[in-house]
């Protein structure tokens, strides 16, 4: 049966978002800048 102190062990020996893998989160793709650099003019100018 897994309890409290195997997911303890589990967590302390996979930290999960470390190093590489939080740095690779919080840079977007390009596909996504290409699609903000080309709707944000259209958006900017149905404000006006």
């Amino acid at each position: 049966m897994v309890d409290f102190d195997d997911f303890r062990q589990w967590k302390d020996n996979f930290p999960g978002a470390n190093g590489a893998v939080g740095a690779a989160a919080s840079v977007p793709e390009p596909a996504s800048m290409v699609l903000v650099f080309l709707t944000l003019p259209w958006i900017l100018r149905r404000r006006k």
